[in-house]
Formats: C-alpha cells, structure tokens, sequence
C-alpha cells in the first residue's frame, strides 16, 4: 500500500507558496498529530453517544445483536476460568459455546473478567467498546496518513475526520465488535511502514525533485519489526471478530508478497529463496494464528452457515447511500434502506453497505486526473496489494452480482470454494479494505501539495462529507437514545425458582422468531441461569435429538419454553405439563415446568390450591392462583397445542413492490413486476422427521379467469418444491393450496413467494401452513 500511496507525491511545489499555507502545513509532532486524533475522536463520541448508553443502558442492548453480544458476556463472566479461555457451558447447555460465536468481543471479556468481583451487577461493556471503536478509529487514521508522508496537524484532523464519517462505519451500528475498523487502518498503516523504503526511492525517481515532505527514517519499518507488529495486529483481531481478522491477514499477505516479487534488482537473495521465505513467513504466520484460535475456542464447531450470495455488496453500493445521491426509485421507497437513499436486492445487501461519500468523490474528481499517469506504476510497485484488493472487491459482490434491482450476473461456485464462501456469508464486508484504500490514497494525493488550492479542496470536501453522512449519525443518535426495554423483571418471581431453561425447538431448527431465542437468551444471562440453546452465529444442535428429551415429564428447578403458535411437532412432555397446571403463556410464548405449578400455589396462599391431576386431567387454577401468578400478563394454559394452523396475514409479509391496501398487499406501482411477496422463512435442518405441509395462499386480482397475472413458488433454499401461476379471479378471493414434502430435504429456508407480472392487478391478503393430514 505504501509503494503506491509514496509514489502518487507530487513533484517539487513552486517556491512561492503563500507564507500561511506554509504554516498550516508544516510538519508537527506524533504527539500533537494523535492528540488531535484523540480529541476528535472524543467529540464525535460525546456527540452521538450519551453517557448512559456507553454505561451499557438503552433498547439496542435489550434487541437484536446487541443483545446477543451483552448475553454472551453475562454467561461467559458466571463461568470459570478453563480451557478453552473463552469457553462457557452456561449457554448451549451441556456442550457449551464460544463467546466468540455471540459477537461478545472476545478481547473486552478477557480483559473485564479478572474484575468481575467488583463490576456493578449486569455490567457489560458493549455500550463502552463503542467509545473504543470511534476513539481508535481516529488514531489509526493518524497512523496510516502519518505513514503515507502527510506530517502536518491539518492531515491529521481531516484524516481523523474522513475516517469518523465514513458510512460503512456509520452503518455498522448493532454490531459493536465490527465497529472496530481500526484494524484495517492499521494494517495499511503496517504495510505502508514495512515498505516505506523502497516506496521512497521509487517516489524520488518518479518526480523531477525530491517531495518538500518525505518519509521520515523513523517511519522505515524492517521485515522482523513489521512481522511482529502484523502478528500482534493478528492476535488482537482473532479476539474481536473473525472478518477483521481475515482482512488484516489478506494484507499482511499482501506485504509478504509483494516483499519477495518486488525486491530491488541488486538484491543479493536469488527470486526462488524468496519467494520459498515469504512461503513459508505466511504459514509460520497462519500456525500461530490457528493455535492461537484453538487455545481460546474458535475449534471444534461449526465455521459455515447459510447466506452467501444474500449479504453481498451491490455495485451500486459505492454511489449512493447518503443524504444527497439517491439510487432508490420511487415504487422501492418502503424498503428498510430506502431513507439511506441505498437499493437492497436481496434483503441482506444491506451488509455491503458501501457508500464512498461526496466528501471523497470530489477529491477523486481533483486527485485523479492529476496522478492518472502514476496509476500503473502503482499497481507494477504493488502487484500483491493490488490483486488482493481486487479480489476482496470481487468477492464482495457475491456470485449473484446486482446493479440495483436488476440482476447482472449469477453462477455457481465449485464445491471446494463454497465452504469458505459459506464461513465468510457477509461477503459485502470485504469491501471495507478498498474503500479505505481509495479514501487515504485520494486524501494523502491532495494532502501532501502545499498549496492553497489543494488545502481548499479539501476542507470543501470534508465539510461536504459531513454533511452527506447527517442522515447516518442521526441515525445512530436515535437508536442510542432509546430507552431500555423493560421485558425480564416480569419473570424475576419465576426465575427464582429455576436453574435450566430449555428451549424447544433449539436454535435454528425451524421457523420460530429469532427475537424469541434473544429473549431467554438474556433472560438466562441476566438471572445467572443456563440455557440449552442460543442466537449464536454458527450453530450446531441436532434437532432431533434434543427433541426426544422433551417427550419426558418436566424435571424440576428446569423451565421449558416453545412458541405458542406451535402447531407441527409439539413434544408431549408440553402436553403433560399443561395437563398437570404447569404451563403460562405470555406474548407469543408458553413456558411449562413444576416451578410454574409452585409459583401459582404460593400466590395462592392458603385459598385451598387444587391437587395435580391425572395426565388425562387438565386442573383449571382458580381465580385467585390466576390472579397471583406473579408473572405479568402471563395466563394459565390447560391445554396444548394452541391451534392447528400458521397464518401470516399480508401485514407480515415481506415485500419488494408491495405496499398494504386495506387488508392486502397490492403493487405499488402496477407497471413495476417484482416479488409481491417473499418469505415467512423456516429453517429445515436435517433432522426433521418426514413432514407433509399443506400451504395456503390467499388471493383476488380483478383481471378474467385464465388470464395469468403472476407466478407463485415454494422455495427450499434453492430447490423449488411446487410452484404455479396466479390467474384473474373477477376480483373474487381465490385460495390456491398446495401439499410439500420435507422429506430426504437438504438444509435451507423454506419460503413462499409471490411474483407480479405488471399485467392487471394482484392482492394477497395472506398465506397459511398446516399439517395435511389427508390419508
């Protein structure tokens, strides 16, 4: 990165600079230079976090990934200390899990838990880390500008600032630990010092003179010293999260590499010995990085999951996605990204959220006419970083590539690199190192003239993308100030009375709500109990097995929890214990074990509680155990299960082109065709017995009889498993039913879709799911 960076320096300035010019940008000290990093750092966080959600309060930790992360914490700091270090048993009872696998950045627990005797009661430190994130954020953008030659105050604030504002970062709200992208700045920082050098002689023979401002010998890193800095960088980023680490290690390559193919010509090292010694540099590296893995838990589970091709980057995801470019036509401007003016094709692209910014692209603008001539030394100086560069940019995209909503380009991947497609699904992510790269070759292009036009440009330029990426920090401000979600206290008199909570089906087995296994996931964070299961971003569980242990009457101290809409596979140890009294439903829950019985007779007192009866015999709790139950908005449940059928009105649909019209959803523009409907997702694992599913689909379009107005399909991951067409019903409701199999079926989503032709008009008003009990 440096031999390109150094080498776009301008030849020598006129020395007619303007005096004040000269003054602003005269060269200053590392500790001015990173403590203006540090105080810039600081005012961005003092503005978009208050003081309350940095001390860990606030909605975000009590929902979506975040909650994930902060549960995974509280069951890792219960435990003790063993091997692996970051192993607990606590969650996935009995097996256990990796803090790794809950996000929980690894690197803060390691280093809160020795404290855990004196840290306030439900302390974590999620809502600190982001704090961390910003404040490193600023001084690796200070490191690596400082590297690339730019020594003045004014090119650490704008750096400082470019890198603050960028929107991939912005963006990444929810994910704490993927906040962190200080570790990709470092890396660049780390290959631009481990080449600084050759970069500088190469720079010097470019330009007519030598540059006003060169790098510094100070700045010159040998082999052994960047080898040791890139390791630790390595270590730091295995303990905050696996794609940071993957990043940094695909530049590190890039420095090995280019180190052995670019070597000076009066080198005394013959070719092939060094490329045998930058062999074997990077697997000596990648030995330490997998024992380093082993020795803290990343072994032994699971690496691969589902969504490739989903979470991908759309290529017009570098134009647009600030407050002034918008890539989002008027019939998608309900979709969940549309406000951020970003098109998502796939409901996942919102992980390759790419917006380069206006701020940058005026500099771009400025900066490459003036070194378009340089471009191909760049890339001869830096072959390696290049191609590497190139292919994290490729691979961002996926193999099912998008320009906005229209689909460019898709293809299957050869099995052996589909395993590692499906361990780094977010491929989106991998955009990161690029943009970074362009944004500091750009910024130190015009950062290092000493002039007052150059000086002018950019500070248009950083006001400019400041206020492109408003939309984004306002965003982030309405999140953080949120207040907490008060959803566990209601379950403090239950809680008291158990030990387990077990989960049916475990995590990833079907269908149920992802937000469900969130809940008692902290709920048995929270409380100090443990949990069978768990929202862990690599599971694991044989569904079938934990299933038949729940056919068996409830163990005491042991809470037992299902969805309340449970209607395929209800266990009969369920059964039993609403039977025997021992169920509540709450929300969208039922939680059935003897400590539910216990809790309704002592809320009773001494009203005469009714003995258990038979199995066959379900006890109806009087009024007052009712009115006693001690869980908030709880009710008995004598009988399971609920109901015998799903049903998904329209107004929980997912949708591309539809918007809700009464009780339906309708195109919103009848001349656009696209998905009407896509979705409720359910996942089939394997160990699902043979299922016969009878799908139900609910419509009316106003155009005659056979005339065929769109297409629906029930789809299994990429097996399409029925599908048919949906024809004019004389604005009649119609119900279209369709029998599946899920036997012998491969892993995937299972998932109904409903497509518009743009030809008349279609409502869908809902789909449902029952067993087909047809003999």
């Amino acid at each position: 990165m440096s031999a390109p960076f150094a080498s776009m320096s301008l030849p020598a300035h006129s020395t007619r600079s303007i005096r004040p010019i000269e003054h602003v940008l005269a060269d200053c000290s590392p500790l001015l230079a990173y403590s203006l990093a540090l105080l810039t750092g600081l005012a961005v966080v003092w503005r978009l976090f208050p003081a309350t959600f940095l001390a860990g309060h606030g909605q975000m930790f009590d929902i979506g990934d975040a909650a994930q992360h902060v549960s995974g914490w509280w069951f890792y700091v219960k435990d003790s200390w063993h091997l692996p270090l970051l192993h607990t048993s606590r969650l996935s009872f009995p097996e256990g899990v990796s803090i790794a696998f809950t996000d929980s950045i690894p690197l803060a627990a390691l280093l809160f838990k020795p404290f855990a005797a004196w840290l306030p009661a439900h302390f974590h430190y999620i809502g600190l880390w982001h704090a961390v994130a910003f404040v490193t954020q600023a001084l690796a953008a200070v490191f690596l500008i400082r590297s690339l030659g730019v020594r003045h105050a004014w090119g650490a604030v704008v750096a400082a600032i470019f890198a603050l504002t960028w929107p991939a970062l912005l963006f990444r709200l929810g994910h704490t630990s993927l906040l962190t992208h200080a570790v990709v700045l470092m890396a660049l920082g780390f290959y631009v010092r481990g080449r600084s050098g050759q970069w500088e002689s190469a720079l010097q023979g470019l330009a007519r003179q030598p540059p006003r401002q060169s790098l510094t010998p100070s700045s010159q890193w040998s082999m052994r010293w960047t080898l040791a800095a890139f390791t630790v960088l390595h270590l730091i980023a295995l303990l905050l999260h696996p794609y940071l680490l993957a990043m940094a290690f695909a530049i590190f390559t890039a420095w090995v590499l280019d180190l052995a193919l670019t070597q000076s010509a009066n080198a005394s090292t013959p070719w092939p010995r060094r490329i045998a010694a930058a062999l074997a540099t990077l697997i000596a590296s990648v030995a330490v990085v997998v024992l380093a893995a082993m020795a803290v838990g990343y072994g032994g589970g699971s690496t691969v999951a589902v969504g490739y091709g989903i979470y991908s980057m759309n290529l017009a995801a570098p134009f647009c996605g600030g407050r002034f470019l918008d890539c989002v036509p008027a019939a998608l401007s309900s979709q969940p990204l549309a406000a951020y003016h970003f098109v998502d094709a796939t409901t996942g692209q919102y992980e390759g959220y790419n917006y380069l910014g206006l701020g940058l692209g005026l500099i771009l603008l400025i900066a490459l006419p003036l070194y378009a001539r340089k471009l191909p030394g760049l890339v001869r100086r830096s072959p390696a970083l290049f191609l590497i560069l190139l292919a994290m940019a490729v691979y961002s995209l996926s193999n099912r590539i998008y320009w906005q909503q229209t689909e460019l380009l898709s293809f299957d991947l050869p099995a052996s690199l589909r395993r590692l497609a499906d361990t780094f699904r977010s491929s989106g992510r991998f955009f990161w190192p690029v943009g970074y790269a362009v944004l500091f070759l750009g910024l130190a292009a015009l950062l290092r003239r000493r002039s007052a036009w150059a000086v002018a440009v950019v500070a248009a330029a950083t006001l400019l993308q400041w206020a492109d990426t408003g939309p984004l920090r306002a965003r982030i401000q309405h999140a953080v100030a949120a207040p907490p979600v008060d959803d566990l206290s209601a379950w403090a008199p239950l809680m008291a009375g158990v030990d387990t909570i077990r989960l049916y089906p475990p995590y990833d087995c079907d269908r149920t709500e992802a937000a469900t296994y969130l809940h008692w996931q902290r709920m048995a964070g929270f409380y100090g109990k443990t949990i069978d299961t768990g929202y862990i971003s690599r599971p694991s569980t044989a569904c079938r097995l934990r299933a038949h242990e729940l056919d068996q009457a409830p163990a005491d101290k042991t809470l037992y929890v299902t969805a309340a809409s449970r209607v395929f596979d209800m266990p009969q140890g369920f059964i039993t214990a609403a039977q025997q009294g021992q169920c509540i439903q709450k929300d969208k829950v039922v939680a059935c074990g003897p400590a539910v019985a216990k809790l309704a007779q002592a809320g009773a007192g001494n009203t005469g509680v009714q003995s258990l009866g038979s199995q066959n015999t379900a006890v109806q709790l009087t009024g007052d155990q009712q009115a006693h139950a001690q869980v908030a908005g709880a009710k008995p449940v004598p009988t399971l299960p609920l109901s015998d059928r799903l049903n998904w009105p329209a107004t929980d649909l997912p949708t591309l082109i539809g918007v809700l019209q009464g009780d339906a959803l309708v195109p919103r523009n009848p001349a656009v065709a696209g998905f009407l409907s896509f979705g409720p997702y359910a996942a089939v694992p394997t160990e699902l017995p043979p299922t016969n599913v009878r799908i139900d689909l609910d419509y009316s379009s106003q155009a005659p009889a056979g005339q065929v107005v769109g297409h629906w399909d029930v789809v299994l991951g990429s097996t399409v498993l029925a599908e048919g067409d949906l024809s004019g019903s004389n604005g009649e409701r119609r119900t279209i039913s369709q029998v599946v199999s899920l036997a012998d079926r491969q892993p995937g989503r299972l998932e109904v879709r409903t497509r518009f032709d743009a030809k008349g008009d279609l409502r869908l008003y809902g789909i449902a799911a029952a067993p087909d009990r047809a003999k």
